[in-house]
């Protein structure tokens, strides 16, 4: 998989899964846009990623505040490119336990952050994608999106409507005329 020349924006970035992808965007071409809450975190990743050779810009980004996010967006346009890859990688799994035990608030933390921070991170960037005639969007799912997950209902029920949120992007027909690849 080529990405050379490409842009790609990958929330939760920081650590972990996000931050594998990142680096292995960045080994196979692409200017990254690191996302993430933790400023430090994610100068340390694209720090790794520059030492690599690669191009990396750290932004740090609450994915479920619509202005942070659409200026998180402005910024990676302005910085890097057009955007051409946006991997939803940021997520929540806090609320743990039967679910009428776990503390509402954290609850309700874990589906905001997986489903509006994707919701927010679509909305803002794939108009570019629309726009210029090409995007992938990349929506990460988990556990609990096909059947249930016992002790992880917030994430669970978070991620199933992710997978649904994925399915009607990709029916959009303006999404559709233009080629943009959605999957989950």
């Amino acid at each position: 998989m080529s990405l050379k020349d490409q842009v790609a924006i990958v929330t939760g970035a920081s650590q972990g899964i996000g931050r594998a992808i990142a680096q292995r965007c960045a080994k196979e071409g692409a200017r990254v846009a690191l996302v993430a809450r933790t400023a430090s975190k994610l100068e340390g990743v694209a720090a790794e990623i520059r030492d690599g050779g690669g191009e990396a810009l750290a932004i740090p980004t609450d994915v479920t505040d619509q202005a942070a996010v659409k200026t998180m967006a402005e910024r990676a346009e302005a910085e890097l490119g057009p955007v051409d890859l946006l991997v939803n990688n940021a997520g929540a799994f806090y609320a743990i336990g039967p679910t009428w035990e776990v503390d509402s608030e954290t609850w309700w933390s874990d589906v905001t952050i997986n489903l509006l921070g994707v919701f927010l991170c679509c909305r803002e960037v794939v108009p570019g994608m629309v726009a210029q005639g090409r995007g992938r969007v990349i929506n990460l799912i988990g556990g609990g999106t096909d059947a249930p997950l016992p002790y992880g209902s917030a994430y669970a029920a978070s991620k199933a409507a992710v997978m649904r949120l994925t399915e009607n992007l990709a029916m959009d027909p303006a999404a559709s005329i233009c080629g943009l690849y959605f999957a989950a």
